[in-house]
Order: structure tokens, then C-alpha cells, then sequence
């Protein structure tokens, strides 16, 4: 009982799952009314955290996490790495630059064979399609690459990839 220190954990997931693409989602509004709360309007969640009622016992804003993200990389029929990847790092950016969110983690290292035939290819690796298991990791996927270079010095290319898919500049 009582006022306990909890926190949340929010999957941001595009809208719909099957397209990687979160910036033109047209239900993810900027209000506190709005029927999804993705990437794109982050703020909202953590706008609405800021409210006096909805902070911690000693007055802070509450952990926040954005405990399982995806980005497939086939959508449409279509595969494409380098706009999953795109997704994935404008995605972090966001996060990164909300001074609220304190993680930011992906669904899947690997591909789930039963996640891919519904066009949710989330995965860091390819999966065997033809395997008897769920998870076997063939080919790294290009967010593989964008996934260990995010934080270092040799990110510059991946703002550029994030500005040349969604026109986004990252400082």
C-alpha cells in the first residue's frame, strides 16, 4: 500500500509493426489524448511523467525505459536494411536526447523465424528460415553495424544515414 517507487517501461513500437518507419505515424499525436505513443511523440509520455501527481515519493520524475523497441527490416514484402537501420538509430537519437528516458532496448538480437513470416524481422541477425528452431542466426543485418558504432566516434555516418532516410539532422 501506499506511494511506492515504481517506474515504466514502454514498448515504442512504429505503428503499424510491420513498417519500420515511426516519423509519419498518423496516430501518434502530439497529446496527452493521443491513441499511440511511439518515437515520434516520445515527449507525451514523458511530458505527462512531469506532472506532480505522477512523480516518485521525493518529488522526481519517475525511471522511464523503453524496455522493447523493433524495427523490421521486411516490410511489404520488401527487405530493407538500411531502413531498418535508419529507424533504429533516429529512434535511439530520440531517446538519447530525452533527458527522461533512462534505456533504451531492442526487442531481439536474432530473428524469430515465426516473428519474420508475420513481416517482424527485429533482429541485429538474419535467421535460417529452413532450420527446425525458431532463432539461428545466418548474416548480420547492416543495424548490426549502426548497433556497435552508435556510441562512438565513428557515428558520423549514421547521422548521415539517419538524415539521407528521414531527413532528421542529429547534432
Amino acid at each position: 500500500g501506499g506511494d511506492i517507487d515504481w517506474g515504466v517501461a514502454w514498448h515504442a513500437y512504429p505503428d503499424p509493426l510491420t513498417s519500420p518507419v515511426f516519423w509519419d505515424d498518423g496516430m501518434a499525436a502530439d497529446s496527452v489524448d493521443s491513441y499511440v505513443v511511439n518515437l515520434k511523440n516520445l515527449h507525451v509520455l514523458t511530458d505527462y511523467m512531469q506532472r506532480p501527481e505522477m512523480r516518485d515519493p521525493a518529488g522526481e520524475v519517475r525511471n522511464i525505459i523503453l524496455s522493447e523497441q523493433g524495427f523490421t527490416s521486411v516490410s511489404g514484402g520488401v527487405t530493407d536494411e538500411n531502413l531498418q537501420a535508419a529507424a533504429y538509430a533516429y529512434g535511439y537519437f530520440i531517446a538519447e536526447q530525452n533527458p527522461y528516458i533512462k534505456g533504451f532496448y531492442l526487442n531481439r538480437q536474432v530473428d524469430a523465424k515465426s516473428e519474420v513470416q508475420q513481416e517482424h524481422a527485429f533482429g541485429l541477425w538474419n535467421t535460417d528460415m529452413n532450420a527446425a528452431e525458431n532463432e539461428v542466426p545466418t548474416t548480420k543485418k547492416y543495424i548490426w553495424q549502426v548497433f556497435r558504432d552508435i556510441d562512438t566516434e565513428n557515428n558520423g555516418y549514421i547521422k548521415e544515414l539517419v538524415k539521407s532516410v528521414t531527413g532528421a539532422d542529429i547534432p
